[in-house]
């Protein structure tokens, strides 16, 4: 283990001390980039204007966070800001230095919104799981899908089944990503995950919409 966490750029063998240790890795990269090839465990909450929020709605303030990021400094600097203290740093080399290594890798599985429109369509044993705040959802949302929160959903997984598979989406694909990949870290591999979210798959001429003042619409 290295000696001083202050030393924020770690060497891929100090990486994975820290990662044996259990810290949890969070991936910065693009949902797309986190999607082909992932760190096993890895959460993704992607560098954007939504990193605060996904950060506060993924990870744990008590425990140990490593990142694998573009850059690194100003993502460690970030979460700390947010009041996660225990980042011990970043790979050297990101994402680059663990694939030339040779290390194993995970992947995410994606849909894309015609996909899964036509499997949403035709399979009414779908479940979807909407991650996107209660207004919106009652605003409109996908007929049959189910409101959760992150931290709801963690929860309810000792009810769920394993051998079914399950659809997550939120607004614009970012969150649903991040927990579709906190959902591999806790050993369920059943989720898909929605590409775009529901901004996307609105706009798929399958797909039913519930609004408020009429059940059932078709989307225009």
């Amino acid at each position: 283990m290295p000696e001083s966490p202050l030393n924020l750029n770690l060497s891929l063998n100090d990486f994975q001390e820290y990662k044996d240790k259990g810290f949890m890795v969070v991936d910065t990269r693009s949902p797309s980039e986190f999607s082909n090839s992932l760190i096993p465990g890895a959460v993704n909450v992607p560098y954007t204007s939504r990193f605060y929020e996904i950060a506060e709605a993924l990870l744990f303030k008590d425990r140990g966070l490593i990142l694998v990021a573009h850059q690194g400094q100003p993502e460690v600097e970030a979460l700390k800001s947010a009041g996660f203290t225990n980042v011990a740093g970043y790979l050297e080399g990101g994402m680059q230095a663990w694939l030339e290594a040779g290390q194993s890798l995970d992947m995410v599985i994606s849909i894309e919104p015609g996909e899964f429109a036509l499997d949403f369509k035709h399979d009414d044993q779908l479940t979807v799981y909407d991650l996107r705040p209660a207004l919106a959802f009652q605003q409109e949302h996908l007929t049959e899908s189910l409101n959760r929160t992150p931290e709801d959903l963690l929860t309810e997984l000792q009810d769920l089944h394993t051998n079914k598979t399950y659809y997550l989406i939120c607004s614009d694909g970012q969150l649903s990503m991040g927990m579709t990949g906190l959902l591999k870290d806790r050993g369920y591999h059943n989720f898909y995950h929605v590409e775009g979210g529901f901004e996307a798959t609105r706009e798929e001429e399958k797909i039913e919409l519930t609004r408020p003042a009429k059940a059932h619409n078709k989307n225009q």
